[in-house]
Formats: structure tokens, sequence, C-alpha cells
């Protein structure tokens, strides 16, 4: 039987799993959901063995069933999943409590402040291009070290999602560059960990694995994680990578000018470059190749906000769905399309779980400008979508201020089932969209890392000849530019004029 690669990813709301050939070829996909653990405003975590580990052994078990491969066929594994996380295990890799999720994340908003006076302006960003944000790691270790001294003590590693499934996998632990960077205490030049950031932290940097390249085989499946997974044992395992560097190679981003949207719960964009750039308010460093550097960042909520208006406001949409055969997404978006581009006036901040980059701040709240009576409930709708716009526009923008300009869009994710906002995103930015043929997103560039690292592929060249398929292009239209390009003014007007009102209301949640 011809070999086969196996790549998971552990999503914030789910496990996604997939089997493909060298040749690009998909044998099967299989995917579960799980639900992120909210246990107050601003707090989002996850439980590593219920949704991690377990979600992973019910993926992997449904697939090698469905595909009827023999395991031993299963050439090697890769892992992506959501981060930067910060999970504390002790010395036998048994987490010693539930996982602290990235950026959505803002509890340590204290000991980010702290890190930066210590470290003194612009200094995080210098040595590791990244600002210190709800995104980095060493506030959250430190939250937990103040917070919870006793977890602290007993902690022996702190592990992302995927290094936590690598060790179950193989005994061995390990970490990621792409991630690290993006958790903020890698220097950004000498791609190793900074003992400066650590040492502002008052931190161990030996709590923390020593990061590799992403398609790095880090040990090979034991028989413990055999006799739970289904795998064969000895399978190689590869390092693997952060689901956004995952979901980019899935996408086939490898040069120079050319960026990538992900339309998720959270949409991530990020621009590729042949260099190192840096911007105060986005996060940079190593992309999953070699040679290859990223510059961008991502919203607090995207998918999320339809989900929202769904469940509180699509009873019609659901009606509309039962009785026409459309799912309730569908019918939400047919139904907005009756609605002018604009909104008829009508400008939101999406803010709603906070402010990721290039904004960063966890305290900003979601604003609705401009109601009026004659606003329904589609125009609603419409907003939210163009307001997910304006985010991606206002990365796009400081990208561009650091020279990473790009010239194309591939994009990947659910939302781009959504023509409705394909088609504002690309008016709004004023790019083109590839809109990308791949069914799983970030486990088909799992796969091809673990392909990567086992000699079964060379380089990128197959990624974008076989690997990666072309769904539709999506072309700004030039007419709807004057009346997005206002209201993306009102967009960045209204975050200032409203920030201080935001706090004032985030301290009563």
């Amino acid at each position: 039987m011809e070999p086969a690669m196996l790549g998971v990813d552990i999503g914030t709301s789910g496990v996604k799993g997939v089997l493909v050939t060298p040749k690009g070829d998909v044998l099967g996909t299989v995917s579960c959901t799980h639900t992120t653990n909210m246990p107050a405003p601003g707090l989002a975590e996850h439980d590593p063995e219920q949704m991690w580990w377990s979600g992973f052994v019910r993926v992997v078990r449904e697939l090698i069933s469905e595909s009827g491969i023999d395991p031993k066929s299963i050439a090697g594994v890769g892992c992506s999943g959501i981060g930067p996380c910060l999970l504390p295990v002790d010395d036998s890799g048994r987490p010693l409590r539930q996982a602290i999720l990235y950026g959505i994340d803002g509890r340590a908003h204290e000991e980010i402040a702290a890190l930066g006076a210590r470290l003194g302006p612009g200094e995080a960003l210098t040595i590791t291009a990244n600002p210190i944000t709800t995104q980095s790691l060493l506030p959250k270790a430190m939250w937990v070290r103040d917070h919870e001294p006793d977890v602290y003590a007993k902690t022996h590693l702190f592990l992302d999602a995927p290094g936590y499934l690598a060790f179950k996998l193989t005994g061995e632990p390990s970490a990621d560059l792409f991630t690290a960077n993006a958790a903020g205490f890698i220097d950004v030049e000498q791609q190793r960990k900074s003992r400066r950031m650590f040492d502002a932290a008052e931190i161990d940097p030996r709590l923390f694995p020593e990061p590799v390249w992403p398609a790095t085989v880090v040990g090979h499946v034991t028989r413990e994680a055999a006799h739970a997974s289904g795998l064969a044992p000895g399978t190689p395992v590869v390092a693997g990578t952060c689901d956004a560097a995952a979901e980019c190679l899935g996408a086939g981003m490898t040069d120079e000018g050319e960026a990538c949207l992900i339309y998720g719960t959270t949409a991530v964009i990020l621009g590729c470059s042949n260099n190192p750039r840096v911007h105060s308010k986005l996060f940079g460093g190593a992309y999953c190749l070699d040679g290859r550097y990223i510059l961008g960042g991502a919203t607090a909520a995207a998918g999320a906000l339809t989900t929202w208006y769904l469940d509180n406001f699509g009873a019609e949409a659901r009606k509309l769905a039962a009785e026409s055969g459309v799912s309730a997404y569908e019918a939400l978006y047919m139904d907005a399309e009756r609605v002018p581009p604009g909104s008829d006036g009508l400008v939101i901040l999406p803010y709603f779980s906070g402010a990721r980059t290039p904004v960063n701040d966890e305290r900003a709240r979601g604003v609705i400008l401009g109601l009026m009576l004659q606003h329904t409930g589609r125009h609603l709708y419409r907003a939210l979508l163009e307001s997910v716009g304006y985010e991606i526009r206002h990365h796009i923008d400081a990208m561009g201020e650091a020279g990473v300009v790009p010239r194309t869009i591939r994009a990947v994710g659910g939302g781009t089932r959504n023509p409705l906002w394909t088609q504002a995103m690309s008016d709004i930015t004023g790019l083109e969209q590839v809109c990308v043929s791949n069914p799983v997103g970030a486990p088909l560039g799992a796969a091809y890392l673990a392909a990567l690292g086992t000699g079964l592929v060379d380089g990128v060249d197959a990624l974008r000849r076989r690997w990666v398929g072309t769904d539709r292009v999506v072309r700004p239209d030039d007419s709807r530019k004057s009346v997005y390009d206002t209201l993306y003014g009102v967009y960045r007007r209204a975050y200032p004029a409203t920030a201080d009102l935001g706090h004032t209301l985030a301290g009563m949640a």
C-alpha cells in the first residue's frame, strides 16, 4: 500500500484530521467538536486530556477505520494546534491544570505591563519581533507563578498544543520555532530562546522545551500511544506547529508577496517575507519553512461573530434553512445580500472578545455605530461581516508600514464558503483572494510537514503542484471602493473615540 501522512489539528472548537499520500491524494478526513471553557470573562481554557488527546485518538481511529489503511502504511505524523497556549505539566507529563489558551485569554494583563516595564519601551519588539500582548506566553507563565504557586512549584515543563500531542505520542518534550516566535520569547536574529526575556520575566528558560523547525522528527510513536490511538509503534512524529502556520502552509503560502487569510472562529492574516520584519503592533518571526518569515496578526472574533448572531437572532434563518434545505449560515448570507455594501451606514467594532493585533486591547468592547430605526437584522449581519474586513484591512495597512506588502491573498477556512463575506473582504482590502480548495485546512499543512520531515517530499514544489488546488478567485469590485474607504475611515476613528468608555464597561462585566 502507498504510504500516507497523518495530519491532525487541535482547534478552538474541535479536532480535525486527514490522511494524504505524498502525491497529495486525500484518503480521508474526520473531525469532532469540543467547547472552550470560559470560567470568567476574558479567560479561555481547554482540558488537554478530554479535548486534545481524546479528540486526537478519536479522529485517528476513525480515519484508520474509514480509510481501511494499514497503520503501518502511515509514514509520519504531524500535529498542529491553537497557539501559543500554556500547559504546565509535571515530570511525568501529566497536566497540572487546564491549558491557558492563546490571545483570546486576557488574564495576564498586569503581568504584560510588568514585563514591559522591566524591559523598557520597545525592547521586546527589538529582541523578538513581537510586542508583549495577550499572545505572549511569558506573562501567562508569570500569572501561574503568582496566582497558582502550588501549580508552578510542580511544573516541570510548559507545553503547547502540538507539543503536548507530540509528547503523548513519543514521550519526548518538544516545541517548534514558529509557535515559540509567536509566543514572544525567541531572539529573532539568533532563533533561540532569549535570555533577556526570561530574565526580565524571572522565569527559568528550562521550563520551555528547546524549539526546533516544525518538520523536525522529534520521536516515534510508543507502544502505549500506539495502543491508545491505533497507530503503529515506531511511526515518526514531527514537531508540528501552530495552527496558523499549518493553515498557511496548507493554503500554499510559500513566497514573499503572498498573504494567507484564515476565516475561522477568529481570523488570522499572515504575510510571507524573505527577511525578518518588525512592527510594534503585530507579531512576526520564523515561518514553518526554513528561510521564510511572517508578519501579521489575528482578530479575537470572526466566525464567532456569525455564530453569536445566529445563536441570538437566527430563529428566522433556522426556519428558512429547514424549509429550503440550506444551512442556517447560508440562509443568513442569502438574506443579507439584499443589503447594499456598507450596510446603509452601519459600522461595527468587532471587539466582542476584546481586540488583538494591531489594537492589542483585551479590555476593548464591541461597538455598533450608526443604528437607525430603518436598520434590520440583515443589516446587522452584513455589518458584522464587513467589520472583520475593516479589521483585516487595518492589519494589512500595518504590515505595509513594515515593508510586507501582499499582492494577493490565499484564503482558507469555513468563512470562504460565504460568498458575501469573501466579496466584502476583497472590496474592503482591494486585494484579490484565491480561495483554496482545501477541505481540511491546517491538518493538510501538518501532514505536509510530516512528509518533509520523513523525506517523502522535497521542498515546497509538490505543495503547490499537487497538494493545493484553487476553488475560486474573488476580485475587488472597484465601484464599491469609495463607500468602503469612507466607512473604513469611520472604523479607524471609532476605537480611539470609544476606548475609555469600553474600558469602563469592561470593568463592570
